[in-house]
């Protein structure tokens, strides 16, 4: 019993011992903090129904908020469309040196079709009295051939509708002269001497069963200054005009509704003058407002068509969030008041319980700390800002730090590279709810030395901390990159043993060929002497005769060996190829393989013609390795092509200079220093650049071709390709 600290205690153990020390239940000792904290959670009761009643006028607050934002918006989204078309219309006149008719239908009729609120588009030109004849002659030109201008008035300027759209319910509107209407000629000479888009107000343009607003947007001949009302008065030469037809406009706008809209009232209205007002729409339910209630909420909202100001007044219904939200605060200060009660009780039943609870959690957080100082793995918390909050003295054997070296310090001076670290401050972003996450980064100790640590990393946005258990793994990764190391040799091994066998099938048949034509040459010769008359013995034809023996017996030879070398497994079968077709298609292969990464081709004129002797399916394979190898490292990539045919030595010459990547630049050095010793190099690839290069170059010789590789640094890469011409 002397070392009783280090003895294996159970749990019920310790409650047996702690209840023969207890005390009694009721002693006051034990009991005042029980009253204090009735005193606490009454005040906290009445606390909560403040807060409650608060938090009723809040939420109430934010959903008439929240509707109102939906209707607003909707409103703003119909006003945007409506701004966007005839900004657009407006537009042509900057463009185009005269606006014909067939362009303002072609530009506004799906407009005026699609949004039924639009009822005309306007061109209307200004047309100085002399001009007045042969405008008319125009317009009619045009197709209107009753055109005319109404009502007509002897006067030095008339400003007509040229064009109106939709042209078949706005007939009586052609040719009507705008400065003949009070009402809008006002807001169009203002619009005039303002130089500016301008709004009318509301009024029954087209009848009392209508009530439109216009859009003005005046043009002016470009050869002239602007600068004060006068020069814009004498430059204006057209103007651009959309009528609105605001009810319809408002209830378009709507929509279908949704379910926020039922729990206001809100009615839109013109403001005449300080007196007088003109509404202009109103929600389904506006009934609801002319009834003996007073809303709890209300506010008016200005609504702005150009220069022109609406407002919109929004009311909440009767009832507005529940009737059940009226009597929520007493609810819960009846709930909060009970809950101090029952909660008194508890606090008197576990008061004597306190001492074991307390023995209890020290011999557990003992335990725990024990577990986190003797195990070899790293145990630490980070906030989201990469900051140590705590570490346990693993990190002494696994990084060489003390732990309160790095506490308070950022995780970024452990990263070995930047890759690592981006990925760790990205895989948290934008997430809102807790996960765990896996991952081996290479890592630097104190001492400089590169370590991979395996992280199991939870991160809690709630808590805004991350919980991190970190193992070495180095010597498991490094088998395991040197594994992948040896796959990789073996793929570029196999590749340059393909190509070996392919260059001796190549050299073996070519030899052939050369060796039979010359055989068959001097057995020609052979034969040749072997049919002249001599008149001396017959010797001469017996040696003819050997000779000629002993050639067809080597014809016969290199033609057996022919027959070998030219059906090998090594052998390909040579065609026309297009270079440009090829490059294309294995750019479109590419694309579908890596939809996250662009190659932008562009080939110098005269290259899509240009034709090579080659194997299609692989040099298509060929081009698409040198895709994976350039873009690297890069979201995006473009490639110079220049494709020149030299008929004298009958090849073509394929350069390629493709955009800055100094990871490949890098790679590219390392190549050209290891052209003779390149799976070895592999040892020393990033990312497969190397792998692929050196894949592109063989895939190239094996078809008959040659490869160079070259860096010009900031200047791009450079990739000069050479093949047999097509013949």
């Amino acid at each position: 019993m002397a070392k009783k600290e280090n003895e294996i205690v159970s749990y019920e153990a310790i409650l047996k011992d702690i209840a023969r020390k207890k005390k009694g239940v009721f002693s006051i000792s034990r009991t005042l903090p029980a009253y204090l904290i009735l005193l606490f959670m009454l005040f906290l009761s009445f606390f909560i129904y403040y807060n409650f009643e608060q938090k009723v006028k809040s939420d109430n607050t934010a959903a008439f908020e929240k509707a109102i934002s939906s209707v607003m918006t909707r409103f703003e989204v119909g006003y945007n469309n409506h701004l966007q078309i005839a900004t657009s219309i407006r537009g042509l006149y900057d463009n185009l040196v005269q606006v014909v008719r067939d362009y303002l239908l072609l530009y506004a009729s799906v407009p005026t079709k699609t949004y039924k609120s639009i009822l005309g588009i306007m061109s209307v030109q200004k047309v100085p009295r002399y001009r007045l004849t042969e405008f008319i002659y125009y317009v009619q030109g045009q197709g209107y051939y009753d055109y005319s201008i109404h009502p007509f008035v002897e006067k030095n300027v008339y400003y007509p509708v040229e064009f109106i759209v939709p042209e078949d319910v706005n007939k009586h509107l052609r040719g009507l002269d705008i400065s003949s209407v009070e009402r809008l000629n006002n807001w169009f000479q203002l619009a005039i001497e303002r130089g500016e888009p301008t709004a009318t107000n509301v009024f029954p343009f087209r009848g009392n069963d209508t009530l439109s607003l216009f859009l003005i947007f005046p043009v002016y001949d470009r050869s002239f200054a602007i600068n004060s009302a006068k020069e814009r008065r004498e430059a204006f030469k057209s103007a651009v005009l959309m009528e609105i037809d605001v009810p319809t406009f408002f209830k378009q706008s709507l929509g279908a509704g949704v379910p926020s809209d039922t729990s206001i009232i809100f009615y839109c209205y013109q403001k005449d003058n300080d007196l007088q007002e003109t509404r202009l729409f109103s929600s389904a339910n506006i009934s609801l407002l002319n009834s003996d209630f007073k809303p709890i909420l209300s506010q008016i909202r200005e609504f702005n068509f150009l220069d022109k100001k609406l407002y919109i007044y929004f009311a909440t219904i009767p009832n507005f969030g529940g009737s059940f939200q009226k009597y929520l605060p007493l609810v819960a200060l009846g709930v909060s008041i009970l809950l101090s009660l029952v909660f008194f009780g508890l606090i008197i039943s576990i008061t004597t319980s306190r001492a074991r609870a307390i023995d209890l959690a020290e011999r557990m957080t003992r335990s725990q700390r024990r577990i986190l100082e003797s195990t070899k793995d790293i145990i630490a918390v980070l906030g989201f800002d990469g900051s140590w909050k705590t570490m346990n003295p693993a990190s002494i054997s696994v990084l060489g730090y003390e732990p309160v070296e790095l506490i308070g310090k950022k995780i970024d001076i452990l990263f070995a590279n930047a890759k690592d670290l981006n990925d760790f401050y990205s895989s948290f972003n934008n997430q809102n709810s807790e996960f765990t996450r896996k991952v081996d980064y290479l890592m630097k100790t104190k001492s400089g030395e590169e370590r991979w640590i395996n992280w199991s990393l939870t991160f809690s946005p709630q808590d805004s901390l991350i919980y991190a258990i970190g193992r070495d793994i180095t010597l498991e990764k490094m088998a395991e990159i040197e594994e992948r190391i040896k796959a990789k040799q073996t793929i570029l091994a196999e590749q340059i043993s393909r190509e070996a066998s392919e260059f001796k099938s190549y050299f073996m048949t070519k030899f052939s060929h050369q060796l039979r034509n010359a055989l068959t040459t001097i057995s020609g010769y052979h034969q040749i002497l072997a049919e002249k008359k001599y008149e001396n013995d017959d010797e001469m034809r017996t040696y003819l005769d050997l000779a000629m023996n002993e050639t067809q017996e080597l014809l016969s030879s290199s033609t057996d060996l022919f027959d070998v070398a030219g059906f090998g497994t090594g052998s390909k079968i040579l065609g026309t190829v297009n270079v440009y077709n090829v490059m294309n298609e294995a750019l479109v292969i590419f694309q579908k393989k890596n939809s996250d990464k662009k190659i932008l081709l562009k080939f110098d004129e005269g290259s899509q013609s240009v034709t090579v002797a080659s194997e299609r399916d692989e040099l298509r394979k060929a081009f698409e390795t040198l895709y994976n190898a350039l873009i690297n490292g890069l979201q995006t990539l473009e490639l110079q092509v220049q494709i020149a045919e030299s008929r004298a030595e009958a090849i073509v010459e394929i350069q390629i200079l493709a955009s800055a990547n100094e990871l490949v630049s890098k790679m590219i050095v390392l190549h050209n220093e290891n052209l003779n010793n390149l799976i070895e190099a592999v040892r020393y690839d990033v990312d497969d650049i190397l792998l692929n290069l050196a894949l592109f170059g063989s895939m190239i010789r094996m078809l008959n071709g040659q490869v160079k590789f070259d860096t010009l640094g900031e200047d791009g890469n450079f990739v000069s390709i050479i093949l047999p011409k097509s013949q």
